[in-house]
């Protein structure tokens, strides 16, 4: 009975072990391992309470009830997975994340769901610097004007702002940049590749209409049967390149 009960212990353990590495991001493991994603999910909701409200409460006033709420957390919650110290650092960095309010409004009101997958690319910005520098403004705008293939799909938007951090995609209107070395057929590259990556089908009819072009145009520039192999290759290896952030 004891050996019966030690193996159904161990499978459960590596049942566990295995979720949680295989589904890191998942908003359930993400919620058991990490109390500052446990802390942002309610600071979500009492910020869109708060600006909600007519008149909306200033930012500041959000910022100093967020801190203190922050260090009743630490103080009424006790840590069981992580030590003090690292509660500690977390906390000072959610201080310094909410002081950029353009980058906390946008991780709080432009997704549906704050997920667990959402939580690791906000601290992604965080841990690179760009919170402080990227402007989060047009990534709102954008997600409002693109196709609903594209701006339903996080991972979809996310690689198409790619190709708007490097020029290639117009960051007010979506709208394809045509020089300085990029051609049609890159944008057709692109596009064919974000919505592959994306589970997306056909991507002349996705963007075609937006963009106001023949779906047989757009179709020809992402050359899925391509004249010129050799140069398609060329091309998407330069795609490939911004979507792995090389």
């Amino acid at each position: 009975m004891a050996l019966v009960i030690s193996i159904i212990i161990v499978l459960l353990f590596g049942g566990w072990l295995y979720i949680t590495i295989k589904y890191y991001d998942s908003s359930f493991v993400t919620y058991v391992y990490h109390w500052d994603y446990r802390v942002l999910r309610r600071l979500r909701q009492r910020y869109n309470w708060s600006m909600g409200k007519t008149p909306p409460d200033s930012y500041e006033t959000f910022y100093n009830d967020s801190i203190n709420y922050i260090a009743n957390y630490l103080e009424e919650h006790h840590g069981f997975i992580e030590s003090q110290r690292d509660r500690v650092y977390k906390a000072e960095n959610l201080t310094r994340m909410l002081s950029v309010q353009q980058y906390i409004d946008y991780y709080f009101t432009e997704y549906e769901r704050f997920t667990g997958k959402v939580y690791y690319k906000m601290f992604k910005d965080f841990r690179l610097g760009d919170y402080k520098q990227r402007d989060y403004s047009y990534q709102a705008a954008l997600r409002k004007i693109l196709p609903l293939a594209i701006k339903s799909s996080d991972k979809a938007f996310e690689l198409f702002l790619k190709f708007v951090d490097v020029g290639w995609f117009d960051k007010n209107n979506g709208m394809y940049i045509i020089g300085n070395g990029i051609e049609k057929q890159h944008i057709g590259r692109a596009i064919y590749w974000i919505c592959k990556k994306s589970n997306i089908s056909s991507p002349e009819k996705v963007f075609a209409p937006f963009w106001g072009v023949n779906e047989g145009t757009v179709a020809d520039w992402c050359r899925i049967k391509s004249r010129n192999p050799e140069r398609t290759q060329q091309i998407d290896k330069i795609v490939d390149d911004i979507m792995s952030g090389r």
